[in-house]
């Protein structure tokens, strides 16, 4: 089974990228509150249309805050997004249905085991060895749930 995910580009969309990108350059020239600025509009403009929102897209805010020296503003970001994952922000934005709980749940499990991973890496940069360890097992534990079902999806 093949699954794809639409990319909408509508003009919020081609903002969101050209946001992304100003972002990226704010933070190589060393100005990293603009470059959070940028990721904040990204946000918003993604809450309003998630529809075809990566993981990845909505990890970039959080990982910047923690860069920048503002750990528990990152960690209360990758909080929310445990709390809504973007598959399901997408699903809700959409009104689509997946074909079967499995697929659900191994889509979720691959983006909780990216949350938990990219917590992992501001923790570990952080010298959080503890909690980075911690979220490393979870962010396995969720590959291994991923693992399970995508081989019973695909049997």
């Amino acid at each position: 089974m093949k699954i794809s995910i639409e990319v909408n580009r509508s003009h919020e969309r081609e903002k969101a990228a050209r946001l992304g990108r100003e972002a990226t350059a704010l933070k190589s020239s060393g100005d990293m509150d603009g470059a959070i600025q940028c990721l904040r509009e990204v946000k918003r403009l993604m809450v309003a249309n998630p529809s075809g929102c990566t993981v990845q897209q909505w990890l970039r805010l959080p990982l910047y805050l923690q860069l920048a020296g503002r750990f528990d503003e990152a960690m209360g970001e990758f909080q929310e997004l445990l709390a809504s994952p973007p598959l399901a922000r997408d699903l809700r934005a959409t009104g689509r249905r997946l074909e079967s709980k499995d697929v659900l749940n191994m889509l979720l499990h691959s983006d909780f085991a990216a949350i938990y991973d990219k917590m992992r890496l501001a923790c570990r940069r952080e010298g959080l060895t503890e909690e980075a360890e911690q979220y490393r097992r979870l962010a396995d534990e969720h590959d291994l749930g991923w693992q399970r079902l995508n081989e019973k999806v695909n049997c």
